[in-house]
């Protein structure tokens, strides 16, 4: 674990220092020595997902079953208004991942969208299964809204809270451009799973395998950041993690599941409360995770206090600086999405030329560059724009700020 904080020194009225904090998780463990996962799958099988959809769908889970092991076990759900129990959830022998794939390939599109049934009927199969080590999971994937049983977005980003708890993760893919993509945000945000837009229905075995060959490659689950703050301080995350209490004491800050050699890095605003000259600040930080598969050893920072106008000259740390850059960039973009679909693309103008300001007159060639793009984005997000673009924009924006790559993939090292 790297820690690097943008300046060494603050200002004793109170100051508010960036702390950019680097991990690379170990390599994975040898597939025939790995935790076994047990995984359903929730196809939506609705008349909009007829045709190539369904066919790339049905094809992308045939050869994520070619991944599994005896030891794993999965199950298979297609839903319309109707549910389908393709597949019961079973030892991935290769004689069940024969028969399930025949099984798979009699899918059709038709009908409209049980998509709560259809994952509730997914989840719960494998709600049930072994505990401890293994991984248990749920791969939802839709390409329109929710409209047969319960379609409250509150309520459906509740229910992939109460799977959590029940030790099921979710992971959401949106194929299209009809889904709802803040529903599914929301819903693997909720079931501490990722979310992927498909943006062609060409991309669903690459992304579906993708994420499953992540599962079965996990080193670490719930692995957290704990912070022990000076009295007074306090933290906030650049980005979207999640933050509670420490269990003793001090600031968590949430880095999910880790897969083999993946980079994970977060940026903090670490606010420090004011006190006399000469004195020293120190934050503490350590790693842990649910089956304390990490061995990393501890560090501290330390920030110098001056009085005002007796603070060193001295340049901020580039790669903090960069960090910060393109954080509220994203977070501005974000923002600036949600005034466009409001209408009110003044104020999403407005949002970008907020930015702009922030670093004006940074003379980083990275930032620079930043800032020319915030001037392009006002071609995209100050005028109309159709919902393929939003989707865009807002997977793009979530994968930035997930600290995951572009595709929505782990970023390796």
């Amino acid at each position: 674990m790297m820690i690097r904080p943008d300046l060494p020194f603050v200002d004793a009225a109170g100051d508010t220092r960036f702390v950019l904090v680097t991990f690379e998780a170990p390599r994975g463990q040898a597939a025939a020595t790995r935790p076994p996962i047990d995984v359903a799958f929730a196809i939506d099988c609705s008349g909009s997902m007829s045709g190539p959809k369904i066919v790339l769908a049905t094809e992308a889970v045939s050869v994520a079953l070619r991944l599994l092991q005896p030891t794993d076990t999965f199950a298979i759900v297609g839903y319309d208004n109707e549910i389908y129990d393709v597949w019961p959830l079973s030892a991935a022998t290769p004689e069940h991942v024969r028969s399930a794939d025949r099984r798979l390939r009699a899918l059709e599109g038709g009908g409209t969208t049980a998509l709560e049934e259809g994952w509730r009927r997914a989840a719960g199969q494998v709600a049930g299964t072994r505990a401890g080590e293994h991984h248990r999971r749920t791969l939802l994937l839709t390409d329109g809204l929710a409209n047969v049983g319960i379609t409250d977005p509150t309520a459906l980003i509740a229910l992939g809270r109460e799977w959590r708890e029940k030790g099921v993760v979710t992971t959401a893919f949106g194929v299209g451009s009809d889904f709802d993509e803040r529903l599914l945000q929301g819903i693997a945000d909720a079931g501490q799973g990722h979310f992927y837009f498909v943006e062609r229905a060409e991309q669903i075995p690459d992304l579906l395998t993708s994420e499953l060959g992540e599962t079965l490659e996990t080193v670490a689950r719930d692995v957290w950041v704990d912070v022990a703050l000076p009295a007074g301080a306090s933290l906030a995350v650049l980005g979207k993690a999640s933050v509670s209490a420490a269990p003793a004491g001090g600031i968590s800050v949430s880095l999910g599941d880790l897969t083999s050699a993946e980079v994970v890095s977060i940026l903090l605003a670490v606010t420090l409360p004011a006190t006399d000259p000469g004195s020293v600040h120190t934050v503490r930080w350590s790693l842990r995770d649910r089956e304390g598969a990490l061995s990393v050893a501890p560090a501290a920072t330390s920030w110098a206090v001056h009085a005002a106008g007796e603070q060193p000259d001295a340049t901020p740390d580039a790669e903090v600086l960069r960090e910060r850059a393109r954080a509220r960039l994203w977070m501005t973009r974000e923002q600036a999405l949600e005034a466009n679909r409001s209408g009110d693309y003044s104020r999403a103008r407005s949002i970008l030329m907020q930015f702009r300001a922030e670093f004006s007159g940074v003379a980083d060639a990275d930032v620079e560059g930043l800032m020319q793009a915030s001037l392009d984005d006002d071609a995209v997000f100050a005028v109309p724009m159709r919902a393929m673009e939003q989707k865009r924009q807002h997977f793009a924006a979530s994968s930035a700020q997930r600290r995951r790559a572009a595709d929505g993939k782990a970023r390796k090292a």
